[in-house]
């Protein structure tokens, strides 16, 4: 078992990680998990926001995974990612109070365009189609999350499966959504109206 008591040993459990070592991914997520968690309540002050900012925290880290073992400070870097998470919190919860008042604006000064409307329909398209052509479990877990709203608690404990195991899935699966829109030509930059309308 490798030790967690000092930076030299979480670079250690950087490189563990970096070639796909759940146990190594789970060490660190234990080590880090009290800290960030609290971190996170302090800015949400629900113990449910929490956990979600701490499970986006921990995929991001596990989908950087080919990059890692070349930070340098795992503990700042890990806290700098966290506090990302929270700032980002923080934008959807004054996008939500704010959304009542943007539409009127949206609808007076950018109406979408049939072109406009045109790129969402192919957006939507490459999702499904990305959907339909993932194995039957990713697929299953995915729609169970994004189309169910369960937590990957709840889907682990419904699939007989591990919580890492699924979380794992949802980001296999995310970052096959994502790669396809890419591939397409989709990004948030060249597209961020539609973007923000379809997800």
């Amino acid at each position: 078992m490798v030790a967690i008591t000092s930076n030299h040993n979480d670079i250690e459990l950087f490189e563990g990680i970096a070639a796909g070592d759940e146990g190594a991914f789970y060490q660190f997520y234990n080590r880090y998990r009290p800290q960030l968690r609290s971190f996170a309540l302090s800015f949400t002050r629900s113990g449910t926001d929490a956990d979600d900012i701490l499970q986006e925290t921990f995929m991001r880290i596990w989908l950087s995974r080919d990059t890692i073992s070349k930070v340098e400070n795992p503990r700042a870097w890990v806290f700098t990612v966290n506090a990302r998470v929270c700032l980002d919190y923080i934008r959807r919860q004054v996008n939500q109070r704010k959304k009542i008042d943007q539409i009127p604006q949206i609808e007076n000064a950018a109406l979408p365009t049939p072109f406009d409307l045109v790129h969402l329909n192919e957006i939507h398209h490459i999702v499904q189609k990305t959907i339909k052509q993932m194995p039957p479990k990713r697929r299953r877990i995915f729609r169970m999350s994004r189309d169910e709203g369960k937590k990957p608690a709840e889907i682990a404990e419904s699939l007989g499966l591990s919580g890492g195991t699924v979380r794992n899935v949802l980001a296999v699966a995310l970052k096959e959504i994502r790669d396809g829109l890419a591939a397409a030509g989709y990004t948030l930059l060249t597209l961020p109206y539609l973007i923000y309308i379809f997800f």
